[in-house]
């Protein structure tokens, strides 16, 4: 992934893993990250409920915002 944000230069990125109860009830980022070697560049970590049917779009789309 780290390859990836290099060679076209994201500057965000994101590890998305399933969501379950475990993590609490919020779905959504848990952890951002900056990427040594770079001032605008992160990483960060979130859950998405798929279990979830409502407005999957519009909640993907927020957590990659």
């Amino acid at each position: 992934m780290m390859a990836y944000g290099q060679v076209y230069r994201c500057p965000k990125l994101t590890l998305l893993y399933p969501h379950h109860a475990g993590l609490g009830e919020r779905e959504g980022v848990h952890a951002t990250y900056p990427i040594t070697g770079s001032d605008a560049r992160r990483l960060s970590v979130a859950t998405f409920d798929i279990s979830r049917d409502k407005n999957r779009g519009r909640r993907i789309g927020r957590l990659l915002a």
